[in-house]
C-alpha cells in the first residue's frame, strides 16, 4: 500500500479577505502589523480597510526618524521610518496624521490645561512621579507642583540646582526602579562654523552624561525636601531621554544595561529653524566605561519633526 503523500505547498494570497482582517485585528505588537502587512499586496491591502486602525505597542524600543521631505515625490511625505534597535534597520509606516506635524507626549486622560505659578520661566523637562508633577528648570532646580490648590496652583523649589552645572547643560528627570533621577548631558563642540549662513553645520555632540538621585531630606534647618546624590551605575536597567520622553526599561536582547540611550533634542537648533535642524547627537552612552556609540549611522535632521523615541 503506497502510504506517500502529496501536499501542495499553499498559497497564502489566497486566503480570504475576511479571514485576513480578522488576523490582522489580532495581532498585537507593531513589529507583527507591519510583518504582516510586508508578505504581499493582498496582505497589505486587509490593513488598509481596517476600520479602526490598531494603536500597537512595540516589542522592543524604536526611534521614529524626523520627518523625510520629498520633493519629487510628494505622496512620501505620509511615510515615516522606524529604528529598529535590535537590528539597526528601518521600516516605513504610512502615517499621513503626522505629515507635517510635530508629534509629542501625553499622559493619558489630558484633557485641560492648568496654568501653575513656577519661579522660573524656562524649563527642560517634567515628570509625572508617585500622583505628583515635578519639573526641572535651565538652572538644574527642581520643583513640585501643587495642583490641588484650585485657588492658586503652585510650583515649590524642592531640591537645589547641582553644584557643577550651567543653563546650557540639558536636564531630564526620569523615574527609574522607584527612585526620582536628575540627569544632565554634557555636549562638546562649538555650534556652527563658518561666518556664510549657508554653509553653517551643527557641530554639538554629546560626551558625557551625569545621574543624580533625589532623595528625601528632613535634617532640621535644610530648606529642601531632597538633597541629591550621584548615581554610578543603573544595573540591569537603561535610560532613554530625548524630546518627548524620559523613562527607564529592563535590559534585554535590544536594550544594554547601565546604558543611556538618547536622540537629538536640541530645541535651540530647532526652534531658530537652522536649515535641516539638528537630529545627528544620537547615540547610546555606556555609563559603565563612559564611552559613546552610534545607534544611527544616517542623518535624521527636521526642525518641525525631530526624531522620537516609541517605547
Amino acid at each position: 500500500m503506497d502510504c506517500s503523500l502529496s501536499l501542495d505547498m499553499a498559497d497564502w494570497t489566497d486566503l480570504p479577505m475576511d479571514i485576513l482582517v480578522v488576523i490582522a485585528e489580532s495581532l498585537t505588537v507593531i513589529e507583527d502589523f507591519t510583518s504582516f502587512s510586508a508578505v504581499c499586496k493582498e496582505w497589505q491591502s486587509a490593513t488598509a480597510i481596517l476600520k479602526k486602525k490598531p494603536s500597537l505597542p512595540t516589542r522592543y524600543p524604536r526611534i521614529m526618524l524626523s520627518e523625510k521631505v520629498d520633493t519629487k515625490d510628494q505622496g512620501n511625505q505620509d511615510d515615516r521610518y522606524f529604528l529598529n534597535l535590535l537590528t539597526s534597520k528601518t521600516y516605513q509606516l504610512k502615517l499621513p496624521q503626522a505629515s507635517g506635524r510635530r508629534c509629542l507626549g501625553a499622559h493619558y486622560g489630558d484633557t485641560l490645561w492648568t496654568n501653575i505659578q513656577v519661579p522660573s520661566r524656562c524649563y527642560d523637562d517634567v515628570l509625572y512621579y508617585k500622583g505628583r508633577f515635578y519639573a526641572v528648570d535651565c538652572h538644574g532646580v527642581v520643583v513640585v507642583c501643587d495642583i490641588n490648590d484650585n485657588n492658586d496652583p503652585k510650583a515649590t523649589v524642592v531640591a537645589p540646582a547641582p553644584s557643577e552645572t550651567h543653563d546650557e547643560i540639558q536636564k531630564y528627570l526620569v523615574e527609574s526602579s522607584g527612585d526620582l533621577l536628575l540627569v544632565s548631558r554634557i555636549r562638546g563642540g562649538t555650534l556652527f562654523e563658518g561666518d556664510d549662513d549657508d554653509n553653517k553645520k551643527a557641530l554639538y555632540y554629546t560626551i558625557d552624561f551625569s545621574i543624580l538621585k533625589l532623595e528625601e531630606y528632613h535634617e532640621e534647618g535644610n530648606n529642601y525636601a531632597y538633597k541629591l546624590t550621584k548615581v554610578d551605575t543603573l544595573e540591569d536597567r537603561a535610560l532613554f531621554l530625548g524630546n518627548n520622553v524620559s523613562t527607564s526599561l529592563p535590559s534585554s536582547e535590544c536594550i544594554k544595561a547601565n546604558c543611556i540611550y538618547f536622540t537629538d533634542d536640541n530645541n535651540e537648533l530647532y526652534i531658530i529653524g537652522e536649515p535641516g535642524g539638528g537630529g545627528r547627537d544620537t547615540g547610546i552612552f555606556d555609563i559603565g566605561n563612559g564611552t559613546i556609540q552610534s545607534n544611527y549611522a544616517g542623518e535624521s535632521r527636521s526642525h518641525l519633526s525631530p526624531p522620537l523615541w516609541y517605547i
